[in-house]
């Protein structure tokens, strides 16, 4: 498991896995192994919770201090 100093802003898009959508800010990360997904755990901005999250329903979102440019736009 991977500490991320500073934390990432991600967003959760639709997973068959019950677990809610929306942006929040990924505090670790952690190595699945050779045949799995990296595992995400994200603080939800919107209520608090704090989910772990396979890779494939992981998504970047636009952060200015990031540089990061708004995909909607």
């Amino acid at each position: 498991m991977l500490q991320l100093n500073p934390p990432i802003p991600l967003t959760i898009v639709d997973n068959p896995d019950g677990i809610p959508t929306g942006n929040g800010i990924a505090y670790f990360v952690e190595e699945g192994g050779i045949d799995d997904d990296l595992i995400w755990v994200i603080a939800l901005n919107d209520n608090g919770q704090c989910w772990s999250v396979r890779n494939r329903y992981v998504r970047f979102i636009w952060n200015k201090t990031y540089g990061r440019k708004d995909m909607k736009r």
